[in-house]
């Protein structure tokens, strides 16, 4: 299903960056980043989106790459294989990201307690993000929205949050 590949295209960029386990912080807000690229112009930039013969870029611009996004969720609304291709996708990741939580929480970086709550509030915002972000709603300075996931991340490890990076 084609659908299915977009979505395991963005879980390969995850793997395909290689940044490792060093910081939960910088993992979570590097996760983020992937989901919601900044508003800027594209370049050369490229997704990768093919498990077949190994992997090949693909060009996406990132504003079709919201729009596709959008697109997928108001399909997957009204058809119920689609909502199970999402759900699948997005319970393998809310199972990712509340490991990193989980980590960052044994390892003393942060006192958040429920990983499980942490990673499905971050993957909510950024989902709601991105929707605002193809229907034009945006911050009341107008700046890239994707500094609000990156604040929720370094509130909650409140000893990282000088060293977690910022977007741009």
């Amino acid at each position: 299903m084609q659908r299915s590949g977009l979505l395991r295209g963005y879980r390969l960029r995850l793997l395909d960056d290689g940044f490792g386990f060093s910081c939960p912080a910088v993992c979570l807000v590097r996760c983020a980043e992937r989901y919601l690229p900044p508003c800027q112009e594209d370049g050369e930039q490229k997704i990768n989106v093919s498990q077949v013969d190994g992997t090949g870029p693909m060009h996406i611009p990132y504003s079709d790459q919201g729009r596709l996004f959008v697109q997928f969720f108001s399909r997957a609304a009204l058809d119920p294989k689609l909502q199970e291709v999402a759900a699948k996708s997005y319970q393998a990741d809310l199972q990712g990201i509340a490991k990193i939580f989980a980590y960052g929480r044994k390892t003393g970086q942060t006192m958040e307690e429920d990983a499980q709550g942490a990673a499905y509030g971050l993957m909510a915002m950024v989902v709601g993000l991105s929707f605002f972000r193809v229907a034009g709603i945006a911050p009341p300075r107008g700046e890239d929205n994707r500094y609000i996931g990156e604040q929720y991340v370094q509130r909650l490890f409140h000893s990282q949050k000088a060293n977690a990076p910022t977007g741009g």
